[in-house]
C-alpha cells in the first residue's frame, strides 16, 4: 500500500536529511516519478563524497547542512525523508521541525526506523544489542548515538507532527542468511574495533565479547524497522497563535 501511494505521489524535489552513505536514496529513487532530484544533506564530508561517488550520474545533489538549520526557505522540497538516523539526533524535535518547514503544504514526510521492541527474532535481537552497545562505545567519545525508538514512538511521530493520511508499514528481511560468512567477518572487525575503543571500560568490553559470542551461536539479521509516510496539510494562521503548538 506504501508502495502504491509513493509511486503515485513521489516526485519532484526530494531532501534526504542525514543521508549518510546514501542508503535510502536509492529507495527514494525506485519509487520517484522521472525527472526528480535528490538533495542528500550531511554534516559529513566524508558521506557527501561517498555520496557524489555512488550517484555521480544522477541527479543527486550532495549539499552539507546539518537538520537543526537547514539551509532552504520554507516550502522548499515536494518531499522530505530521514531514514535509520532519528536515534543519532541530540535534538531530534528540533530536526523534524525543520523538515517541516522546508517541506510545501501537501508535500510528503517520509520516514524509516528500526525498532527495538516486538517480535524480533533471536538474529535480529543481536542487531539491537549489537546497536545499544555501539551506541555505549560511541558516547564514550562524545558521538551521539542513542538507543533505538519503540515501534510505538516511531509511529507516533508522524501523528506528532500533524501529518495527513499517514501510512506505516513493519518491514522485516526475514530471507537474510543470519550466518552469512561474509556479513559475519565484517561484523567481527566491527567488534574487535569497538573493543578496542572501549579500552578502560572493563563493563564494555566484556559486553563486547559476550555478543561476540551470539553473533557465531545464533548469527545476525536486521531489525524490524517502520517505514512511514504522511502529508502535509496547509497550516492555519490561526494555530502560529496558539502558544501549545509549534510554527511549522
Amino acid at each position: 500500500m506504501i508502495g502504491e501511494f509513493l509511486e503515485r505521489r513521489l516526485g519532484g524535489r526530494i531532501l534526504d536529511v542525514a543521508t549518510g552513505n546514501g542508503s535510502f536514496i536509492g529507495f527514494l529513487r525506485h519509487y520517484a516519478a522521472p525527472g526528480t532530484t535528490v538533495t542528500a544533506a550531511d554534516t559529513s564530508s566524508t558521506a557527501l563524497r561517498a555520496v557524489a561517488g555512488a550517484f555521480r550520474e544522477d541527479p543527486v545533489f550532495p549539499v552539507r547542512a546539518s537538520g537543526e538549520r537547514l539551509c532552504f526557505l520554507n516550502g522548499t522540497f515536494d518531499a522530505v525523508a530521514v531514514a535509520n538516523s532519528i536515534h543519532h539526533f541530540s535534538n531530534a524535535g528540533t530536526i523534524l521541525r525543520e523538515m517541516m518547514r522546508v517541506l510545501k503544504p501537501g508535500g510528503l514526510f517520509i520516514l524509516r526506523e528500526m525498532f527495538r521492541d516486538g517480535a524480533q527474532t533471536e538474529p535480529q535481537k543481536t542487531h539491537v544489542m549489537l546497536h545499544h552497545w555501539w551506541g555505549d562505545v560511541d558516547r564514550l567519545t562524545g558521538v551521539i548515538h542513542n538507543r533505538t525508538l519503540t515501534r510505538g514512538e516511531i509511529e507516533a511521530i508522524p501523528l506528532e507532527l500533524g501529518l495527513a493520511d499517514v501510512l506505516s508499514t513493519v518491514q522485516t528481511d526475514i530471507e537474510t542468511d543470519p550466518k552469512n560468512p561474509e556479513n559475519a567477518a565484517y561484523l567481527e572487525k566491527t567488534i574487535q574495533s569497538c573493543i578496542a575503543r572501549a579500552e578502560g571500560h572493563p563493563e564494555l568490553i566484556a559486553q563486547g565479547e559476550s555478543l561476540r559470542e551470539r553473533l557465531q551461536r545464533v548469527g545476525f539479521a536486521g531489525a524490524s524497522a517502520v517505514l512511514a509516510v504522511g502529508v502535509k496539510v496547509q497550516v492555519l494562521r490561526q494555530r502560529h497563535e496558539r502558544r501549545d503548538l509549534p510554527p511549522f
